[in-house]
């Protein structure tokens, strides 16, 4: 659909699509999942240049210098802008518990009427991050243990399906 409408500029895309799995408690909520990093940068790259208005939701890397794809991959003139934080709505939780609030982002790459300010920060979260510097962040953030194993293959796997090259030696 995103491939169909991306250069209509009168079209206005709201993409909530399952969030990234190594952002979230769960990789597995969905019947329809969506978890892989491969797959957010694939979709990614295909909005970035959209001319039509995108309003992407998601979640941001929440390691300590992990950053996050979305900011790597989307150009300088998208923006990243915090929502007030929501309760886990997929959580499952056992009567009596309560679910875990989380703090969701919007990238966009339109400026925001005014009145966005009553759910928006208003301030720009985004990263100015290259590709090749997303990655070797990531690269030392798993060769110093901050990303736990099964993380750690998964950017492993993407790495080589995107470059055909190993991030680190595993």
């Amino acid at each position: 659909v995103i491939k169909n409408v991306k250069e209509q500029s009168e079209t206005q895309l709201f993409v909530d699509s399952p969030y990234v799995g190594l952002y979230r408690n769960s990789s597995s909520l969905y019947c329809k999942e969506m978890a892989s990093l491969y797959a957010h940068i694939e979709m990614a790259r295909t909005l970035k240049n959209s001319k039509a208005a995108v309003v992407m939701c998601g979640y941001r890397s929440n390691i300590e210098g992990v950053p996050t794809i979305y900011d790597a991959i989307l150009g300088d003139d998208w923006m990243c802008l915090k929502l007030s934080d929501t309760v886990k709505n997929c959580m499952v939780v056992k009567a009596g518990e309560k679910k875990d609030r989380a703090t969701e982002y919007v990238w966009t790459n339109r400026i925001p009427p005014e009145r966005a300010k009553l759910h928006l920060s208003m301030i720009d979260y985004k990263e100015k991050i290259s590709e090749d510097e997303y990655w070797e962040k990531i690269r030392q953030a798993c060769l110093e243990r901050r990303v736990d194993g099964k993380h750690i293959a998964e950017y492993c796997e993407c790495y080589h399906r995107l470059y055909g090259k190993e991030l680190i030696e595993i």
